[in-house]
């Protein structure tokens, strides 16, 4: 039996990883109690899914531009959408707003010029990353008691 190279593994957790996604995905696509949290976990779902493809840069290669730049931005709002997923669990009664929508709307449509013109892109990610991590956090911090 041929010994798995490192390549081989890295595609067989992918792999796992995507598999479980896809399974959570349909898990939350059922009808069931709480529609907003069940979006709202299902868009965290696919921005992690969207962050196994963005890892690899051959592959948004070979997709349509529109498919590429959907999956990046996606990827760039993975911390957005753990921050909706984590009010949309812990709030009663939580209901996506204007804020909300925005919020995504405007960092996914920002997202692709930052990430194109701008010379040190891994910055500008990284501080829209801590930025919602923050708000996440501080939110919590603040409402604990609630």
């Amino acid at each position: 039996m041929p010994a798995l190279s490192t390549l081989h593994f890295e595609m067989l957790l992918r792999g796992a990883v995507v598999g479980l996604l896809l399974f959570h995905l349909a898990q939350l696509a059922l009808p069931g109690a709480r529609p907003a949290a069940r979006l709202a976990l299902a868009g965290f779902a696919a921005s992690v899914l969207a962050y196994v493809f963005c890892q690899q840069a051959e592959t948004l290669l070979y997709l349509p531009r529109a498919v590429a730049y959907v999956l990046l931005a996606l990827c760039v709002a993975t911390t957005a959408w753990l921050w909706l997923a984590a009010r949309s669990l812990f709030e009663d009664g939580f209901q996506f707003g204007v804020l909300e929508v925005g919020a995504l709307l405007g960092l996914g449509l920002v997202s692709i010029p930052v990430g194109n013109f701008m010379p040190d892109k891994d910055r500008a990610q990284n501080a829209i990353e801590w930025t919602f991590a923050t708000l996440m956090l501080g939110y919590y911090a603040f409402t604990w008691r609630a």
